[in-house]
């Protein structure tokens, strides 16, 4: 069965661990937006040069780009019968963008799946992962801009129907299976598409 998710939530909360996880067991391929920008900055492509910026201020990258990015990769065959989606979408515009591409394909997302971690577990995670855009102020600022930009995304698919709130805290097996669990309840749920 086709099933197409989105995992939301803070820088730490495991949206990568996971999105890879989820799609083996679903035998979908994972989308990792954050991976597929600091590959293009790497390699200094046009759009990498634009985004590189944003980046390392730890700001999201402008809709126009990012977005044109994800869909692109969406029109890959893989992606056909599904996908885990990784960092997509963090504003209001974005997941408007994503909602009309997919119903002009006859599909919807199936689910955004919310990771909830309490902040003292999300500083323990940044400060532990020793990326390059894991210092102290980037850290502070990513989270902010989380709060501010990417927040209101929850409130968009709840008004759906479609968010499906996680805890996030507990080893990765666990975690996966409480939002395959939250996402099976969705679908079946009154507002479920099954």
């Amino acid at each position: 069965m086709p099933m197409r998710l989105t995992l939301l939530g803070p820088p730490g909360s495991g949206k990568g661990t996971l999105s890879t996880r989820i799609a083996r067991r679903l035998r979908l391929p994972a989308v990792h937006v954050g991976a597929l920008l600091r590959r293009h900055a790497a390699e200094a492509t046009p759009l990498g040069r634009a985004a590189g910026a944003f980046l390392r201020r730890g700001d999201l990258v402008p809709d126009r780009l990012v977005t044109g990015l994800v869909l692109e990769r969406l029109d890959q065959p893989d992606c056909a019968r599904g996908f885990v989606l990784d960092g997509f979408p963090r504003t209001i515009g974005q997941a408007e963008a994503l909602d009309e591409y997919l119903a002009a394909r006859g599909a919807a997302l199936d689910a955004a799946c919310c990771l909830a971690v309490p902040d003292d577990e999300l500083w323990r995670r940044l400060q532990g992962r020793g990326r390059s855009d894991d210092e102290e102020l980037v850290i502070r600022h990513r989270l902010a801009v989380w709060a501010r930009q990417t927040r209101p995304v929850l409130a968009y698919y709840r008004d759906r129907g479609r968010l499906a709130v996680v805890d996030a805290v507990g080893p990765p097996e666990v975690i996966a299976e409480r939002l395959l669990s939250r996402v099976a309840a969705l679908a079946d749920g009154p507002t479920g598409r099954r």
